[in-house]
């Protein structure tokens, strides 16, 4: 069921399938609707379909040929008021200091605690 919940539309991008199928259950628990991608082509395929998405929450490391930089910046051309929060294991100073993401980006790095999580995106989608 596609059917927009009062919380948001979410597109999840998530190479780890424990992961994945974990924040997308606490999410839904939440009134989120998710939708969830193993990689960047996924995701692209996701977005073709022009549904009304309100926050990407993507891995920067992803499978595929396409990490989750480039999933955000395909992201952000179609969906230009949508918020976007990435996660890594990696830590954010690592990140910027490698190129992978520039500085004051929105990071949630793992671990995370679900209650994070869900304060993050709230934030986000209400900021």
């Amino acid at each position: 069921d596609l059917t927009k919940q009062e919380e948001g539309l979410i597109l999840l991008v998530e190479d780890d399938h424990e992961v994945r199928t974990f924040v997308s259950r606490a999410l839904k628990v939440k009134g989120y609707t998710v939708l969830d991608a193993e990689h960047g082509l996924e995701a692209l395929k996701i977005m073709d379909r022009g549904l009304d998405i309100d926050l990407l929450l993507t891995d920067i490391v992803l499978p595929g040929g396409m990490d989750g930089r480039e999933v955000a910046k395909e992201f952000a051309t179609r969906y230009p008021r949508a918020k976007i929060l990435y996660s890594s294991g990696y830590t954010g100073k690592t990140l910027t200091e490698g190129g992978r993401l520039p500085d004051g980006v929105e990071l949630l790095s793992k671990p995370y605690d679900p209650s994070e999580l869900f304060d993050r995106i709230s934030a986000l989608l209400k900021g």
